[in-house]
């Protein structure tokens, strides 16, 4: 589930996309094109370093932001059936790069 487009991180840079999977893992989606895989690599570790460190109220307001208000605790239990404080959860961080 998209939950953020464009976001700043605090180095400059703007991840293309930040996700969030039926786990909580936060998914880092970043579209590259024309760029040396060293670039991407260093690219995505940066904004990784920065997305680990997020709160649950940081994801949370850069929800409200992409979505114009809307709880991501709402959404996410109307798209995944499940609370996403619940006990199941095993959040971590997915990279990905296309």
């Amino acid at each position: 589930m998209l939950i953020g487009r464009q976001e700043h991180t605090p180095t400059g840079g703007r991840i293309d996309q930040l996700a969030i999977a039926p786990d909580a893992s936060l998914v880092l989606i970043e579209l590259k094109r024309d760029k040396t895989p060293r670039d991407i690599v260093a690219q995505a570790l940066d904004y990784a370093t920065w997305v680990e460190k997020l709160s649950s109220e940081d994801i949370a307001a850069i929800y409200r932001k992409y979505s114009s208000g809307k709880s991501l605790d709402v959404t996410f239990k109307a798209r995944f059936n499940t609370d996403l404080d619940s006990p199941e959860m095993n959040p971590t961080l997915d990279i990905r790069i296309n």
